[in-house]
């Protein structure tokens, strides 16, 4: 089933207490050749920013990357590494979910992240913090840093 989700989405692994945060197609379906080998998409979850709550099924490759866009995204320090595009089968049309809800995934998942007590001191902290986002977007903020800007030169620059 094709879905077209609105941005932020927050993606929950079963096996990584990290919540990831996408801001657009580029950062959510490009990834490495060997990651969709070995990766079963079957227990993720992701929730778009217009509080979806979506299961992919499965994910397949759309687009292997050339040599010539690996070396504009500045890839060739990872060597031979094969860089893809996927694109995701969902399993359902997706389910609504409260920001409330979000807000309590995150606290299950995000504080037992060993990169949480690299940007917080504080779970009580980080709680307050979350418990005064009203939209999406800021818990993205809290979550993933602010989102890459619309200028094209400045993201080729900075490689985004």
């Amino acid at each position: 089933m094709k879905i077209k989700l609105h941005y932020p989405v927050f993606v929950f692994t079963k096996n990584d207490p990290m919540v990831y945060v996408y801001y657009d197609d580029g950062q959510l379906k490009t990834t490495f050749l060997e990651y969709i080998k070995k990766t079963n998409f079957k227990n993720d979850i992701f929730i778009d920013s217009s509080g979806m709550k979506y299961f992919p099924q499965s994910a397949y490759v759309t687009h292997i990357w050339g040599f010539w866009e690996r070396t504009l995204r500045k890839l060739w320090r990872l060597g031979t590494v094969k860089l893809i595009t996927i694109d995701y089968e969902y399993k359902d049309a997706g389910s609504p979910i409260t920001m409330e809800n979000l807000k309590e995934m995150i606290m299950q998942h995000y504080p037992r992240s060993k990169w949480f007590h690299s940007a917080w001191s504080d779970v009580e902290e980080f709680k307050e913090k979350l418990d005064r986002c009203t939209t999406y977007e800021q818990i993205a903020q809290i979550l993933g840093g602010s989102s890459p800007p619309k200028n094209r030169f400045l993201r080729i620059l900075r490689s985004e």
